[in-house]
């Protein structure tokens, strides 16, 4: 009779850790970051942009994404990124943004329709809108 308890007990627990490592291997997960989507650019340091001005972030959730911008001849360009979130000091978030030929660092405030950057490198804040 105790064999046949610890036969059940142990075939129980083999079942349970047969199901828990199918489950934790599960490699289709999706990750969802407010941060994704559309975001343009409507003011820097309170003033709000010229249309020539404006500058466009479209964020994925595969961390990558496309910047885009007028030139000086007001033709629009969309270069490609890639981006990451960190932690700062006192547990800001700072988004990465990564160009072929240049990071930019922000510390990032975001809500459901703002996304306010401030420029590590320049101090600038940049006030963005999702659309």
């Amino acid at each position: 009779m105790k064999n046949l308890i610890r036969t059940k007990t142990a075939g129980i627990i083999a079942v349970l850790l047969l199901a828990l490592t199918a489950v934790s291997c599960a490699s289709d997960e999706y990750y969802y970051s407010p941060l994704e989507g559309r975001w343009e650019l409507v003011a820097v340091n309170g003033i709000p942009v010229m249309e020539e001005d404006v500058s466009e972030f479209v964020f994925y959730s595969n961390q990558t994404g496309t910047f885009g911008q007028y030139d000086a001849y007001g033709r629009w360009n969309t270069y490609p990124i890639t981006w990451d979130l960190s932690y700062g000091a006192g547990g800001s978030d700072i988004l990465n943004i990564y160009m072929p030929n240049d990071t930019w660092n922000y510390r990032m405030a975001l809500t459901s329709t703002t996304l306010t950057l401030l420029d590590l490198m320049t101090g600038n804040t940049l006030l963005y809108s999702a659309y």
